[in-house]
């Protein structure tokens, strides 16, 4: 708990959870090209699937 969460909130500072973690982002590449996308917090665990999915195909080729 940082003290301007405190002041700008006051008690309802307790009941606001912090977002953990910052920008995530989930980069494909492959022999000749490369793709990048911003990954949703929520869905990190998608993303990565998505992406070893991905990698493997590409790899398989």
């Amino acid at each position: 708990m940082t003290a301007t969460r405190l002041l700008l909130l006051g008690v309802f500072a307790f009941a606001f959870k912090k977002k953990k973690g910052g920008e995530k982002y989930v980069l494909i590449e492959g022999p000749d090209f490369a793709w990048m996308a911003e990954a949703d917090r929520k869905h990190i665990r998608d993303a990565v699937k998505f992406a070893t999915a991905v990698q493997n195909q590409v790899l398989k080729q």
